[in-house]
């Protein structure tokens, strides 16, 4: 399968592209314009990745092989740990084997009707959505960490000044994966109770990292880097699986 990858950070902002396949493994995202993207649609399948922060990954345990009972059930399960009404929200799922968890994706109804509109007004069709953190590169036995700036405006008086924080995403395996602010990844990943990874891929200095995880051996990662089968693996997870667009 061919892939264009089509990467916002707002619905306001200029897009950035990339191109997998199976025959290209990897490459670099590229600053662009519509104009350019849509360019490049013929004979490839294409992939919306957008903030994290719209997303809520997680997992559940529900005895069913029934997809659609899987659908009714996992709302209602979950509502007590979200913090909008579910009618208001779409919930994709994936179950590889009823006696394991089913990963779960949530996002808000409107705010995936804005990316989908948006990517329609300027002649897109999206076939696959999903968060940046699951587009980041994954290995098995492998934790991914990316840390990232965030621009933010401050008003100091009567001057406005930027400040810059920053925020790590952290790909724990093909469908799970979360951001925080840097200041408190120690206390998220004292709360992980997935297997712990053989190997850490992160572009934070080892000294950054939280003490428990300096341990281990460390890969670069490169942040505008995309690889193939880090995305592959996540498809599965896809946010537009059994939406209906308001608008249709």
């Amino acid at each position: 399968m061919q892939l264009l990858l089509i990467k916002i950070n707002a619905v306001d902002a200029n897009p950035e592209y990339a191109l997998l396949g199976k025959k290209q493994k990897e490459d670099r995202f590229t600053p662009g314009d519509w104009k350019k993207v849509r360019s490049l649609m013929r004979g490839r399948r294409v992939l919306l990745i957008i903030p994290n922060d719209d997303v809520v990954l997680t997992s559940i345990k529900i005895p069913s092989k029934n997809k659609k009972q899987l659908l009714q059930a996992i709302p209602f399960a979950l509502e007590e740990n979200l913090a909008e009404d579910i009618e208001d929200l779409h919930f994709s799922i994936h179950q590889d084997n009823p006696e394991n968890d089913t990963n779960v994706a949530v996002i808000n109804r409107n705010k995936l009707e804005s990316y989908i509109s948006l990517l329609k007004t300027n002649g897109i069709t999206a076939h696959f959505v999903l968060p940046q953190v699951l587009s980041q590169v994954i290995n098995s036995d492998s934790w991914s960490l990316l840390e990232t700036q965030i621009e933010t405006q401050v008003k100091a008086q009567d001057d406005i000044e930027d400040s810059a924080d920053t925020s790590v995403s952290v790909r724990l395996n093909d469908f799970y994966g979360f951001s925080c602010d840097s200041s408190l990844l120690e206390i998220f990943i004292q709360q992980i109770e997935n297997d712990k990874p053989k190997q850490i891929i992160t572009n934070i200095a080892t000294q950054d990292l939280p003490e428990e995880l300096q341990e281990y051996p460390l890969e670069a990662l490169d942040p505008n880097k995309i690889y193939y089968h880090s995305v592959d693996n996540a498809l599965a997870l896809n946010l537009l699986t059994g939406f209906i667009s308001q608008k249709q």
